[in-house]
């Protein structure tokens, strides 16, 4: 039996004006000094490739500052990047020499 393929629905034809358009140019991005203050908790857990709930046991045991950006539960958060260097720092495990 044949599938049933609904016909598609046919895109407007685009204006010769938006055509003829120059691209708007995007705004340059930001030095990179500016960038690395604060990282998110999903960047957290790439970095340490793990959950992002393991990233928010860590980051409330060690009471990292948390910037909370908006309200409510769909509010971001926000860490100081010092704060999680500090801490894997702390976590190194150099081996000791065998005798």
């Amino acid at each position: 039996m044949p599938k049933f393929t609904r016909p598609r629905a046919q895109s407007k034809p685009k204006s010769t004006a938006a055509a003829n358009k120059p691209a708007e140019r995007l705004a340059p991005a930001p030095a990179p000094e500016a960038d690395n203050t604060y990282i998110s908790p999903n960047n957290v857990a790439v970095r340490w490739d793990t959950s992002r709930t393991s990233v928010d046991r860590t980051a409330k045991r060690e009471n990292f500052t948390r910037f909370l950006l908006g309200e409510g539960k769909n509010g971001g958060v926000r860490y100081k990047r010092e704060e999680v260097m500090q801490y894997e720092i702390r976590r190194q495990i150099r081996p000791t020499p065998t005798i």
